[in-house]
C-alpha cells in the first residue's frame, strides 16, 4: 500500500481488511457491470420516505430534574 491514511475513518477501514488476502483491480468502463448497476439512481414514480430514528432517553430528563433541585448540586455548580 502506498496510500497515506490520513482521516480517522480511513484507519477504522483499514484495520478491518488487514487480516485479509485481497487484490484491488481497476476495471474501466462496460466491463465494470456490477458497480456500473450499483452506482445508477433510479427514478421512483411514488414517493420516497426517509426515516430518522433517534433514541430518547427518558431516564437523563429525570436525572436533570433531580439534579436542578437537589440542594449539595446546587452548590457545586
Amino acid at each position: 500500500m502506498s496510500q497515506v491514511i490520513q482521516t480517522p475513518k480511513k484507519h477504522i477501514y483499514l484495520s478491518r481488511l488487514v487480516g485479509y488476502d485481497y487484490t484491488i483491480q481497476y476495471r474501466s468502463g462496460k466491463s465494470n457491470i456490477v458497480v456500473d448497476a450499483l452506482s445508477h439512481v433510479f427514478e421512483d414514480s411514488q414517493g420516497t420516505f426517509f426515516i430518522l430514528s433517534v433514541p430518547h432517553f427518558t431516564f437523563l430528563e429525570q436525572i436533570k430534574h433531580d439534579l436542578a433541585i437537589h440542594p449539595e448540586f446546587k452548590a457545586l455548580r
